[in-house]
């Protein structure tokens, strides 16, 4: 695909499971729908480095609490 910008080639890159286009010049272009399936991959990735967070903590005998499933969305 040629960027809209400046008509240079791009090239195709994954990001979260979607492959995008990139143009040197002037950085990534998105499809339509494509910024919502990033997003989802994302945030589901988050999520579940979060979930084993929280399941590592509590095998290290860290956590008391149910507070801790919300609070390690934000605690690495």
């Amino acid at each position: 695909m040629r960027c809209p910008k400046c008509e240079a080639d791009m090239k195709l890159t994954t990001i979260g499971g979607v492959e995008v286009d990139v143009c040197a010049l002037h950085g990534l272009w998105l499809d339509k729908g494509e910024l919502q399936k990033v997003l989802k991959s994302t945030r589901t990735g988050t999520i579940a480095a979060a979930q084993a967070r929280e399941r590592q903590a509590r095998q290290d005998g860290k956590v008391a609490g149910a507070m801790w499933g919300w609070a390690s969305l934000f605690v690495k």
